[in-house]
């Protein structure tokens, strides 16, 4: 199973298989192995997903708007609990809690759509584009679309 692929401790392995929503996260995980995503943000994903269904007391996935996960955010990066480790702070900031959960949600088809950004077309075909003629893993050329992405707004402006 693809827990006991991300962590090495079976209180943490136990943990994550007795959660609410155990099937989708193992399938949000795998999808993320196949996309060549890394060892550190496969942990990074699995337990930002676990504190999101806690805190958002979820049962069953149901569509949630990107505002209900920023507030959920920002009760995470104020908790100091046990399973929160202040010394790790740039990892544990709501910005990547957010952009962890929302991806989960958008990945499961149950993030409220917001308009596409601008320049969104441009910015797909140059993804496309590098994955085709360079051959640059999806997460890859993800990365840089969503850098020129910041730059075309930043531009507009």
């Amino acid at each position: 199973m693809i827990f006991e692929q991300v962590y090495k401790s079976s209180k943490v392995i136990e943990r994550h298989r007795l959660a609410p929503l155990c099937v989708e996260r193992e399938q949000y995980l795998r999808h993320m192995l196949e996309e060549g995503y890394s060892h550190r943000t496969l942990t990074n994903a699995a337990s930002y997903m676990l504190h999101a269904i806690q805190i958002l007391g979820l049962r069953e996935l149901r569509v949630v708007h990107e505002e209900e996960i920023e507030r959920a955010a920002e009760f995470w990066a104020e908790y100091r609990g046990p399973f929160r480790d202040p010394g790790h702070s740039q990892y544990g900031s709501p910005r990547s809690f957010i952009k962890y959960v929302c991806a989960w949600f958008r990945f499961n088809g149950k993030l409220a759509l917001s308009p596409d950004p601008p320049f969104h077309e441009q910015t797909h075909a140059f993804s496309n584009a590098l994955r085709s003629t360079y051959g640059l893993a999806a997460v890859t050329a993800r990365g840089y679309s969503n850098r020129a992405q910041v730059f075309l707004t930043w531009l507009a402006a």
